[in-house]
């Protein structure tokens, strides 16, 4: 993802939450929305957990997948124009294709907790306030569950069963997953911003065309990560170094 030198109020190509710089009260649309994104995740992940097997068979993926999530979330690398970028979003779609719902949310929990305690650990001025790293774990949750149906169902248009991802539907729904995670993550994260500061959607920069590449191209690279794990995973050396 992408952090301004002067410290954005949330990262652009990630789409997240760093903190509500000049709000000092938050109004009661913003709290509203807020815990109605919480109320929102809460009950997918309740219906996720009790109605979808968690999937342990693919525990060394489970296993991997979020400590490399962590890893990414916590080095950055620095970029032209005063911007960073985090590898993170590649591990989290990759999540979306190979893992159950429940062991999805699961990754996204993990890297952005261990995150956020780095945070306090060092006295970071970012995630201060206690409702942002849960809104920016919500986000992704969310955005992650939408790109599974939305790759299942184009996927599933196939006439080849059980060809994994190396069908022209199974390209076309990563890519579908793609857009529909970008829409999702980055629209929460957008209405947030415009309650909290009462500002517009053009002024959250929601849309801006670099952020919304930047994170694309993240999550495609997820999508050839999760099609080499299915293939032969010592392809995903040479393609991760």
């Amino acid at each position: 993802h992408i952090q301004c030198a002067i410290m954005c109020k949330w990262k652009l190509s990630e789409g997240r939450l760093w903190a509500f710089t000049g709000v000092r009260i938050m109004s009661s649309r913003a709290w509203a929305y807020i815990w109605l994104v919480y109320l929102i995740t809460a009950v997918a992940l309740a219906e996720v957990v009790l109605l979808f097997p968690l999937g342990w068979d693919a525990w060394p993926t489970a296993g991997a997948l979020p400590l490399l999530a962590t890893l990414a979330q916590l080095f950055k690398v620095n970029a032209p124009r005063n911007q960073t970028y985090y590898a993170t979003a590649i591990f989290l779609f990759a999540g979306v294709l190979l893992l159950s719902p429940a062991l999805f949310a699961l990754l996204v929990i993990v890297s952005y907790l261990v995150e956020w305690i780095k945070e306090r650990a060092v006295g970071s001025p970012l995630l201060r306030k206690w409702y942002l790293q849960p809104f920016n774990i919500c986000a992704h949750i969310l955005a992650g569950f939408t790109a599974k149906v939305v790759y299942t169902f184009v996927a599933s248009t196939s006439p080849v069963p059980s060809s994994g991802f190396l069908t022209l539907e199974s390209v076309l729904g990563i890519g579908a997953g793609v857009i529909s995670y970008v829409v999702i993550n980055h629209g929460l994260i957008g209405a947030a911003y415009v309650l909290a500061h009462n500002t517009s959607w053009r002024d959250s920069n929601v849309a801006d065309t670099e952020a919304l590449l930047a994170k694309s191209v993240l999550l495609a690279m997820g999508g050839v990560t999760a099609v080499l794990r299915t293939v032969n995973p010592w392809l995903l050396i040479p393609a991760l170094a």
